[in-house]
């Protein structure tokens, strides 16, 4: 068991600790106040759901805490509480920290940080997105242009086959009747030029 000297210099170091926590929140450490006056410029204010456990401990000096008290306060600050400016209604105000801190105000605001980075990058995908998807319809679109007039080609090329093949047999009908008639038309044209013949 300690004795009371240890118990004393291990509650000083632990409270010099807190008041260096909180000192890093708001002011110096020896200006370090759970109750402030009016003229030291700044309260405090306790994260939403926390107003009850803390309006007990800022209600004591900070020279009247225990060892676990200096340890939650130096853990919380900036976490659960921060410091706001004197004369800004506590319960009406949002967290109004007087300097930047490690905690919760710190946080929320790299979190913002961090959504409006993410906000730009979302708008950079979707705007690449909507790029590669027009980009897309326009190759469809050439695409089924392209398609269509090949189609239209194939058909035209289908129609004249077809009227080609429609005139191939009356054509070979033709060649057919000449072929016939032309020997006809040769012994005619013989016996007609004997016929003319002096004699």
């Amino acid at each position: 068991m300690s004795s009371p000297r240890q118990s004393n210099i291990a509650r000083r170091r632990e409270r010099d600790i807190c008041r260096q926590a909180l000192a890093q929140h708001i002011v110096s450490p020896s200006e370090v106040r759970l109750s402030p006056r009016p003229q030291d410029g700044y309260g405090w204010k306790p994260c939403p759901g926390y107003e009850n456990t803390f309006s007990l401990l800022f209600a004591k000096n900070l020279s009247d805490h225990s060892i676990s008290t200096y340890r939650l306060l130096s853990r919380q600050v900036g976490n659960t509480f921060e410091a706001v400016p004197a004369g800004v209604d506590v319960e009406a105000t949002d967290h109004i920290p007087l300097r930047p801190s490690r905690g919760f105000s710190a946080e929320i605001s790299r979190l913002q940080q961090e959504n409006a980075l993410l906000s730009g990058h979302v708008r950079e995908l979707s705007d690449a997105l909507e790029n590669e998807v027009d980009c897309k319809l326009r190759v469809e679109k050439e695409k089924e242009q392209q398609h269509k007039h090949l189609q239209a080609a194939e058909d035209k090329i289908k129609e004249l086959v077809e009227k080609a093949r429609g005139y191939q047999a009356p054509l070979l009908k033709c060649f057919e009747e000449l072929d016939r008639t032309v020997p006809i038309l040769a012994e005619l044209r013989r016996i007609a030029m004997e016929g003319v013949a002096p004699e």
